[in-house]
């Protein structure tokens, strides 16, 4: 028999989800927006200013709106988001890439 602890956590995990994914929803304008400009970038120097930018804003983001960004699929950004979530702990495991960025 689970714990109440355990119960609990399990129930705060389903309502964090549930926020999350509601305001994934709410910013799904913006992310299509952001989606569709980064898309259009082939490739990117990780060791040029315009990453180091990308990482830069990234690592200022709140951890909800790293795992937003994460789950968003936005080419380039969703990858430093999860990155980041992974530096804090946040994730384990590999960092999942969508299949369409790799060619």
């Amino acid at each position: 028999m689970k714990s109440q602890a355990t119960q609990i956590e399990k129930g705060l995990y389903i309502l964090e989800e549930a926020i999350l994914l509601e305001r994934l929803e709410k910013l799904k304008p913006q992310l299509d927006k952001m989606r569709a400009a980064y898309g259009k970038i082939e490739r990117v120097d990780p060791t040029g200013p315009s990453y180091k930018r990308i990482r830069a804003t990234v690592s200022k983001l709140h951890t909800d709106d790293l795992q937003i960004m994460y789950r968003a699929e936005i080419k380039w950004l969703s990858y430093e988001a999860g990155r980041k979530l992974k530096e804090l702990g946040l994730i384990s495991g590999p960092i999942l890439i969508p299949r369409k960025y790799i060619k």
